[in-house]
């Protein structure tokens, strides 16, 4: 992307954030990685991301899967990986998650993405990538800091 936005917002504020600042990269980039505390909302973002691409189906955790994929209907399908149990970028690989990476109609993301880092700073990889790290902001509750890269 070469540049990085930080947006601070608020819990009932995040079907905004992803449509003013999240839909307009698909058109560009096909990987999001997403980092942040445990909570911080991970999967709560990549949800509303999902439901405003069109996903009507539920949209859950692939905690213990790993990845769960969604068709939707402009031919693009949403890869989403959720690699806190993966242990290395070998494991990534020999699950042959790695390939998902390299589809032309696919969005992938992905949470936990620190195990496959190196993998990421691939020439190929690093055109497609968006990182978006959410986290706490202050104290309250729903407050969070977008950052985007």
């Amino acid at each position: 992307m070469g540049f990085t936005m930080i947006i601070k917002f608020n819990l009932s504020q995040l079907e905004s954030v992803v449509k003013e600042h999240i839909l307009p990269l698909l058109s560009a980039h096909s990987i999001f990685t997403f980092t942040g505390p445990l909570g911080a909302g991970k999967t709560t973002m990549i949800k509303v991301i999902l439901r405003q691409c069109g996903i009507t189906q539920p949209v859950t955790s692939p905690t213990f899967g790993y990845v769960n994929s969604y068709q939707a209907s402009t031919d693009r399908t949403f890869n989403h990986f959720d690699l806190y149990r993966i242990s290395s970028i070998d494991e990534f690989v020999a699950a042959g998650f790695d390939e998902y990476l390299h589809r032309l109609n696919d969005v992938n993301f992905i949470e936990w993405p620190q195990v496959i880092d190196e993998l990421l700073k691939s020439s190929e990889i690093k055109s497609k990538l968006v990182h978006i790290k959410i986290s706490y902001a202050g104290d309250k509750f729903d407050a969070r800091l977008l950052e985007i890269s």
